[in-house]
């Protein structure tokens, strides 16, 4: 078993907890049980020191932390997500394009052709300076 030391907010004395987690280090989120005047269940804790002494004479009890947040799995998590939601954008934008796309064509279609637009590269030669249309 080893002791932590950790604080529920910045600039707060420190809280002694215990555990047998031998990779919580300095600076890690924890969870920690809650005092039940206050609330029910858990909090957070950020870690300020390990391995530190308890008081066998001390009078208060020391709390068992629950578990060490994985900080880098939970903003991986976010991460993905946030991938996941650019691509489902992209396709729903690129799905309304080729809606609008269609529906221009489909009420349009006449109008389109005979634009000037449509008829550029297939139009008649014009004939060169020298006045005969290449063949």
């Amino acid at each position: 078993m080893r002791a932590i030391e950790a604080i529920y907010q910045d600039n707060q004395k420190p809280t002694v907890f215990k555990t047998v987690d031998k990779s919580i280090r300095k600076g890690d989120l924890v969870v920690v049980p809650t005092d039940p005047t206050h609330r029910v269940g858990y909090t957070t804790v950020r870690v300020t020191a390990v391995d530190v002494d308890i008081d066998p004479e001390g009078s208060s009890e020391v709390k068992w932390v629950a578990g060490k947040i994985d900080e880098d799995a939970f903003k991986n998590t976010l991460r993905m997500e946030e991938d996941a939601i650019s691509l489902i954008r992209a396709a729903e934008m690129r799905k309304k394009r080729e809606e609008l796309s269609k529906k221009l064509l489909d009420h349009h279609a006449a109008e389109i052709m005979e634009s000037p637009m449509a008829k550029l590269g297939h139009a008649e030669p014009e004939a060169p300076l020298g006045g005969k249309v290449p063949e």
